[in-house]
């Protein structure tokens, strides 16, 4: 038997159960996360970290983009490497080993996979109480967010801004997630205009 819902249904269900994410909630999940060793695991599986004996651990690295870089997106490597320094001793690492590190192929997979986890145990909880109440009659969910950065005017080549006001360079950031099965979406039909996690 076939369920359809109207629009005043999916509303009244959808005032029932509101979807609350708070800040504070994603944060105790990125604690958890740094402070876990499925981070360094994950690290050493996507090919980040490749030696026993590195001085930059997968926690620091993933904390250091996705927490400690908000409060000043403008950072220079070297205050990266301070902020390193400053949580673990141990993690001394040059701002040009910095750089290589963050622009190599295990550090882009080490992240995708990290924001994946992060994003699956965070949602998992109210995403099992949507499923019986409005999910349950479709067979996929995405949740879709984008946004828009300024980037060096250098760039514009490369990365054609919008144009106005705005610097001459820019990139479009756009990410799809499926809800109902807690992995991220890759749409390689938009590659050259859109960057997908």
């Amino acid at each position: 038997m076939r369920q359809i819902f109207t629009l005043r249904d999916k509303r009244s269900v959808l005032k029932q159960l509101p979807i609350e994410i708070t800040n504070e909630q994603i944060g105790q999940e990125l604690d958890m996360w740094f402070n876990n060793e499925a981070c360094e695991a994950l690290a050493r599986e996507t090919g980040f970290i490749q030696r026993s004996s590195s001085r930059l651990t997968g926690s620091g690295f993933f904390n250091l983009l996705t927490v400690e870089a908000l409060d000043e997106p403008t950072i220079s490597y070297e205050g990266l490497c301070d902020i390193l320094e400053e949580r673990n001793s141990n993690a001394q690492i040059t701002p040009q080993a910095l750089c290589e590190r963050m622009n190599s192929d295990g550090a882009v997979e080490f992240l995708k996979a990290g924001l994946e986890r992060t994003l699956r145990e965070t949602t998992r909880q109210q995403t099992a109480t949507m499923e019986a109440a409005w999910l349950e009659p479709f067979p996929r969910v995405l949740l879709q967010d984008s946004t828009y950065l300024q980037i060096h005017e250098k760039m514009a080549d490369a990365f054609k801004g919008s144009g106005g006001n705005a610097s001459a360079a820019g990139v479009k950031v756009d990410y799809s997630y499926d809800v109902k099965g807690c992995r991220p979406i890759c749409d390689s039909q938009h590659h050259n205009s859109l960057i997908f996690f």
